[in-house]
């Protein structure tokens, strides 16, 4: 009797099809990431969700970042707080996120935040007919 096949969830799937490639992201997480890593232009990203923070206040963790761990949550199927602690543990999940092995991590907390900054945005997008002319529009 072997290991239960973990099942793989639709996000991973479509980045799988995407990407060309017969990755299972659980068997061979390192490929997988790398290849996102790679193939996904991060500086786009950046721009568009820079202008969704405040200039004033604390500095925001890199929207990039930011992403980056949302993305890990929705392939791996994690929590907030696990995908932070995987983050913390995993030498894969560390070099998708640039990140080396003493560099800090946001607390899981501000990831909620970040999804409901999302998610704000999406839903003002809609009532403004998706032109993102208003203070805070995600371009």
């Amino acid at each position: 009797m072997g290991k239960p096949k973990r099942q793989v969830n639709s996000g991973q799937r479509e980045m799988c099809e995407l990407l060309g490639a017969g990755f299972d992201v659980h068997a061979a997480p390192y490929p997988f990431l790398r290849e996102v890593k790679r193939r996904i232009q991060w500086e786009p990203v950046r721009q568009s969700l820079e202008r969704a923070y405040a200039d004033q206040g604390r500095p925001a963790w890199d929207p990039v970042l930011m992403t980056r761990l949302w993305l890990l949550q929705k392939w791996f199927g994690l929590s907030d707080r696990a995908v932070i602690e995987n983050a913390m543990a995993r030498a894969s999940f560390r070099e998708f996120l640039d990140l080396a092995p003493d560099d800090p991590l946001p607390d899981f907390s501000t990831l909620h935040v970040f999804r409901e900054r999302l998610r704000h945005d999406r839903r003002t997008r809609r009532s403004h007919g998706a032109r993102g002319n208003y203070p805070g529009a995600l371009r």
